[in-house]
């Protein structure tokens, strides 16, 4: 179980909306949304234990560490953050390992797979300052947007076959903080634009992420103009469409031509550069055969054929 990104890449790194990694959409999404500590902030003080919150309640003592602890064989599954929050002179700092579990269903290993990440963090602690006295607290957080309800034990101790109860003080166990987006009513949850992420991956887990496009436009419209909803907005659709079946791209663009929400053109353009991002690899074997492939798709997907060739300077 290896590190990886410890050498000063940031994990956070891919937040542009204009390099939206296609075969990563669950990771990039997660990493975007996730990845500053203005929003880690506000679900770090949605769901950590109240002792935990005065680590958390300001995002200018937060720190994302560079690293991710997944393994190559665990990458098209998990995503993970690692946060390092002070709580000043006195309380010294803490790290929460967020994890993000983005496979339909639970992983009865989830807590012993949390053992192996605590103890690297742990070990990398350890190697920056050897000298501590007593290792930092962790707070381990599973987000699961999975459709089957989440039935993996929170505890180590129930992975374990003991010969007899006198041995249970040689076992490790420890817990872990759970959010199953399936389960969780998301009326409530401030500020918007938080809602409108966990909103997103809770369509995509249920696999009705295309479905969903007109409540994500209503709660688009909810937020402020400008950057925010430009930014966020846009890898929030972007991820919706990335994460929908193809089929459905295809109804949903053609909604999109003809709603009167404001957002629509944004969401419009969205579906548009996925679509043409998708078709970069018929490019590559040849301009001809490429561009004729693009406005096959295109068309298929539901766009105007006189638009098609004019987005792709046929005419």
């Amino acid at each position: 179980m290896g590190i990886a990104n410890d050498d000063g890449a940031d994990p956070a790194g891919c937040a542009s909306e204009a390099d939206f990694d296609l075969h990563h959409p669950h990771d990039h999404f997660f990493r975007r949304a996730f990845g500053t500590a203005e929003m880690a902030s506000g679900y770090f003080v949605r769901v950590v234990p109240e002792s935990v919150r005065r680590f958390v309640s300001d995002p200018g003592r937060m720190r994302l560490e560079n690293v991710s602890f997944i393994s190559e064989e665990l990458r098209g599954s998990q995503s993970d953050l690692l946060w390092r929050c002070e709580g000043g002179d006195v309380d010294g700092a803490i790290y929460i390992y967020v994890l993000f579990e983005h496979q339909r269903e639970p992983d009865r290993l989830m807590v012993l797979r949390l053992l192996f990440y605590l103890v690297k963090i742990w070990e990398r602690h350890l190697a920056s300052d050897s000298r501590s006295p007593r290792l930092p607290f962790i707070l381990p957080l599973v987000l699961y947007q999975g459709k089957t309800p989440w039935n993996a034990s929170l505890f180590l101790r129930d992975l374990v076959e003991l010969p007899g109860d006198d041995l249970r003080g040689f076992v490790p166990d420890f817990t872990y903080g759970l959010e199953s987006l399936q389960g969780t009513d998301l009326g409530g949850v401030n500020p918007d634009v938080l809602r409108l992420i966990l909103l997103v991956m809770k369509l995509a887990g249920q696999g009705a992420a295309a479905s969903g496009l007109a409540v994500v436009c209503q709660e688009m419209e909810r937020l402020p103009g400008g950057r925010e909803r430009g930014s966020i907005g846009r890898v929030a659709l972007l991820y919706l469409f990335a994460a929908a079946r193809p089929e459905e791209r295809k109804i949903r663009i053609k909604e999109l031509g003809s709603t009167k929400m404001k957002v629509a053109h944004e969401a419009r353009s969205a579906l548009e550069a996925l679509i043409l991002d998708g078709i970069e690899e018929g490019m590559e074997k040849g301009r001809e055969e490429g561009l004729n492939l693009a406005l096959e798709r295109l068309v298929a997907a539901g766009i105007d054929p006189v638009e098609a060739r004019r987005m792709l300077r046929l005419e």
